[in-house]
């Protein structure tokens, strides 16, 4: 092959590449604005995000569409990513490990969406985030003592988050309709679950026929609900007990674990 035609086909596939990464996405609108790369997906009736966005892209606008999950690693490789609007949703799921990568993002917008959680720290490492819009009841957000990281994070962060009051909650039951920020601080205590062995024969071998008690004791705040593990992989319901544990005479047992535990 002639150093004319690699040179030629080396320069087709180099503008291949370019083009690629660079195509606006079906049905949106791409531009340049003072440097920035904008893409602009409002209201285009989406259900996903689409495919293949160009890694040099500045700002994401998919605002007013019918996106209800987003897998993960869809945007973690927009390292230059400043401004990502995802109001006006019915955003479930978020990759929220994603944005551990978007360091450059100052502006994320998820309000009015149907989230229910964020994992604590999610917003560790978007060193230069200046603002961020939870706020609206679209997002029924679970106020376990899970959540309340959230709440404190808010109040002390200097980020603008607008409308804190309209972070509200919609369940448990007792705060429902309540302002995250404004709730009381609980006294949560994480769950911890430990099995005791009573044996009638006081030693430490068990012949068939046996007496083997097992006693699963448990704490924590709110009251977690304990369930017995055994080796068929089925779950079997105890009755609490005025000390709080529960026992059951089974020689198949495996475990007890906590399966209700609220944190």
């Amino acid at each position: 092959m002639s150093a004319t035609r690699l040179s030629f086909l080396l320069l087709c596939l180099s503008s291949i590449l370019s083009s690629s990464s660079s195509a606006c996405p079906h049905r949106c609108d791409c531009f340049d604005r003072s440097s920035r790369h904008v893409i602009d997906c409002s209201s285009k009736d989406l259900t996903e995000v689409p495919r293949f966005l160009p890694a040099n892209v500045t700002t994401v606008s998919l605002t007013a569409n019918q996106i209800g999950s987003i897998p993960a690693h869809t945007i973690s490789n927009l390292i230059y990513l400043r401004n990502l609007d995802l109001g006006h949703n019915r955003l479930k799921d978020f990759p929220w490990n994603d944005l551990q990568n978007l360091t450059s993002l100052q502006l994320l917008r998820l309000d009015n969406n149907e989230l229910k959680s964020i994992p604590q720290n999610a917003f560790s490492n978007l060193k230069h985030l200046s603002s961020l819009r939870l706020n609206n009841n679209n997002n029924p957000f679970a106020c376990t003592c899970y959540m309340y990281w959230l709440k404190h994070w808010i109040l002390n962060s200097n980020i603008d988050i607008p409308d804190q009051d309209l972070i509200t909650c919609a369940t448990p039951n007792n705060v429902e309709n309540e302002s995250l920020v404004n709730l009381t601080d609980s006294n949560c205590v994480r769950p911890i679950v430990t099995i005791n062995i009573e044996n009638e024969d006081q030693n430490e071998r068990f012949y068939e026929g046996s007496l083997l008690v097992l006693t699963c004791e448990y704490s924590g705040n709110p009251q977690p609900t304990v369930k017995w593990r055994i080796n068929s992989k089925k779950e079997l319901a105890l009755k609490l007990t005025e000390n709080n544990s529960a026992k059951m005479l089974d020689n198949s047992l495996k475990s007890c674990v906590c399966s209700t535990c609220f944190y």
